[in-house]
């Protein structure tokens, strides 16, 4: 991360708004919740998703009712949760495209509920194979849990408006207009106010950005914020960063705002650089300190590793109403690790995490606890691939990668019971974890193969007070992600295991396409049928005994892997997953080098086993800088003498080096069209662009 960027800019100016602690509100009844923010702009590639997470051993309804900001009145909807289940409800499918939609959920028993949002130059696909309209390139996300009440006051202590747009959502649930005044302070102590009369059961938009971006200037764009209003409001804050076509979002964050300071915060998440040293993406971690006295006060932030193992411990002075911060990168003992942070002070003050990767390509931000509890929930949980998510166009499956961190602050080891409830009703998987005092551990939800390529909800359960947070990565490199601190849970709620626990599917193979290649390998062969696991543990594709070359689970009714070297004549390929052998007898044959044969190569010169092109999104203009980069064992396919073509039209090279190539697009027609690469007269890469 560049130090041109200021230290204030980078750790007090991106990180997210505070969302309320249920403290803040006294005990949750868990039977209401409100969020402010939503959207399914189809401008912005905005989708939006409601996960609900049941667990109560009934089935309960749960009511829907949407405040729009363009002020159309929306019936009611009513859904019925299954017991013991996780459920997800798309926004779109019941409110259509709108720009802005706050919602109010009301529920017959104590449920979970979280909003996720994505975007990124399309729409979630439809779940079926061969699907050729624009889908979502999942480039960024955000969640957040909603929160049980409104309330008259809303502190934001981030804010940005030179590389951030800031947005503020408030939502006004109730039945009388609402006047609010949204006050914000730049760094300069310089005091902005804008007032709006929010209608009953609507919601507004206030753009930060645009009011003072152009009496900010870089280094010195930060500024907090104050929601007052007459009434109970509930008030989001929403920051989007990066020129990304078509939507021009790159990464960001959501969060509700805070309404009482606490003298403790409590996170279980934070890495700094990466747990594997030298590899990427490399992490960012930021506490974000806020004093809202009138006088100076000095914050201890201590940083707690596994096994009890405190890491370090930093005093930052905070000035009257300023903010301060500690950047995990300037304490040394932080480096390459994984830790859960308390931050404490005298009298009573407000913090945050906030962490970024890839450059601050993506990030995601909260708030921590003010206090431990025995029992969490969340409503939102992934493991693996999903159809719905994915472009088969885009080499890149955004799997999807679940963990959760968990922060014993106390001296006494917890013993912490995880139900993992399934989509469908009282199916799902308990599993129990030790957690040293004063130490973090995690539940990474990869090594429990009954969750493979599938969602969940998650509520944990533990004989001492600790605290959950839930983080979640998609996309090859962990490309984007969301977290989100849990829902605090009354002691009073039973929490027990799923009646039905959730086996490991019965893996089957229907179909392997195509079914002949080269005997020099590469071919890439599509394997569909059900029940498949994971892509990283217990799962291998094997063709006359020998593994292939690469392989992906996309999701769990297909494998892509591409073939190894092998010798003339029909092979086995054998797939284990899921603890089972399945060997399909003679399924692929390999054909002498040279001839022509389905998915093969007719020259015998080999081709891209990866291909990734970015963006992938362009004007019909042309003048797109695109990146297209290849990946092969043994080979460059990419050189000097490459060409790229988009639809049988050259384009112009702008840079190359070994195996990546950078084109300016030309112009074409609106719509999807082939890129091929080509090296001394051989197609080595083919893949997909389009034009809007």
């Amino acid at each position: 991360m560049s130090r041109a960027l200021s230290f204030a800019t980078l750790c007090l100016c991106a990180g997210a708004a505070l969302f309320t602690p249920v403290v803040a509100h006294g005990a949750p009844s868990l039977t209401t919740w409100l969020f402010a923010e939503g959207s399914t702009n189809g401008s912005f590639g905005f989708e939006q998703e409601i996960l609900i997470g049941n667990p109560n051993p009934t089935a309960v309804t749960v009511t829907f009712e949407l405040f729009t900001q363009d002020g159309q009145s929306l019936a009611p909807v009513s859904r019925t949760i299954a017991p013991r289940a996780r459920f997800t409800e798309s926004i779109r499918a019941i409110a259509g495209d709108r720009a802005g939609v706050a919602l109010r959920l009301t529920s017959t028993l104590p449920i979970v509920a979280e909003r996720t949002m994505y975007w990124g130059g399309g729409l979630f696909r439809p779940e079926v194979k061969g699907y050729r309209g624009r889908v979502s390139d999942m480039r960024g996300g955000h969640s957040e849990h909603g929160t049980d009440d409104g309330s008259r006051t809303w502190y934001f202590a981030e804010g940005e408006g030179k590389f951030f747009n800031t947005f503020i959502s408030v939502a006004n649930p109730g039945t009388s207009p609402a006047s609010v005044t949204v006050s914000y302070r730049d760094d300069s102590g310089t005091e902005v106010k804008q007032v709006e009369v929010v209608p009953s059961r609507s919601r507004h938009t206030f753009w930060p950005t645009a009011v003072l971006s152009p009496r900010l200037r870089s280094g010195r764009a930060g500024f907090s914020t104050v929601v007052t209003s007459d009434l109970p409001v509930v008030a989001e804050r929403q920051m989007y960063w990066g020129d990304e076509a078509p939507s021009g979002i790159r990464g960001g964050h959501a969060a509700m705002g805070v309404t009482t300071p606490s003298a403790q915060w409590l996170f279980a998440e934070g890495i700094q650089g990466s747990l594997t040293p030298g590899a990427d993406p490399s992490y960012e971690t930021f506490v974000l300190l806020l004093n809202p006295t009138t006088a100076p006060i000095d914050v201890t932030v201590e940083f707690f590793g596994q096994a009890g193992l405190k890491l370090a411990e930093v005093t930052r002075s905070v000035g009257a109403g300023a903010r301060g911060g500690v950047w995990a990168r300037e304490v040394p003992a932080l480096m390459n690790r994984a830790f859960a942070i308390r931050a404490s002070a005298a009298v009573p003050f407000v913090a945050e995490r906030a962490v970024y990767w890839r450059g601050l390509s993506e990030g995601t931000a909260t708030a921590g606890a003010t206090e431990p509890a025995r029992q969490w929930g969340f409503a939102e949980g992934l493991q693996g691939g999903f159809l719905k998510y994915q472009d088969d166009d885009d080499d890149d499956k955004r799997r999807f990668n679940t963990f959760f961190p968990i922060y014993n602050p106390g001296a006494t080891p917890a013993t912490v019971t995880v139900h993992f409830y399934t989509e469908g009703g009282n199916t799902g998987v308990t599993r129990t974890i030790t957690v040293p005092g004063q130490s973090r551990e995690t539940v990474w939800t990869l090594l429990y193969d009954e969750l493979a390529n599938a969602r969940f909800a998650a509520f944990f359960s533990s004989d001492q007070p600790v605290v959950v947070e839930r983080v979640v990565y998609w996309g090859r490199g962990n490309k984007a992600g969301h977290a989100s601190l849990g829902v605090p849970l009354p002691d009073a709620l039973v929490l027990t295991s799923a009646t039905t626990l959730r086996a490991a599917p019965t893996a089957t193979v229907r179909e392997i396409e195509p079914s002949s290649g080269p005997v020099s390998g590469g071919t890439v062969v599509e394997i569909e049928g059900s029940g498949f696991g994971n892509t990283e543990l217990g799962t291998q594709v094997l063709f006359g005994g020998q593994p292939a070359r690469v392989f992906e689970v996309e999701h769990d009714r297909e494998i892509k892997a591409i073939t190894p070297p092998g010798v003339p004549g029909r092979v086995d390929v054998t797939v284990i997953t899921r603890g089972r052998t399945l060997v399909i007898p003679n399924a692929f044959a390999y054909v002498a080098d040279g001839t022509n044969t389905p998915g093969g190569s007719s020259s015998g010169t080999p081709s891209a086993l990866k291909v990734e092109i970015e963006p992938r999104w362009g004007p019909r203009a042309g003048g797109t800088r695109v990146k297209i980069e290849v990946e092969h064992t043994t080979s460059v396919l990419i050189d000097a003498s490459s060409q790229v073509f988009f639809g049988g039209v050259l384009a112009r090279t702008d840079e190359v080096e070994p195996n990546e190539i950078k084109v300016f697009a030309p112009g074409g027609a609106v719509g999807k069209v082939d890129v091929t690469v080509v090296t001394r007269g051989q197609i080595v890469a083919r893949g997909m662009f389009e034009y809007f």
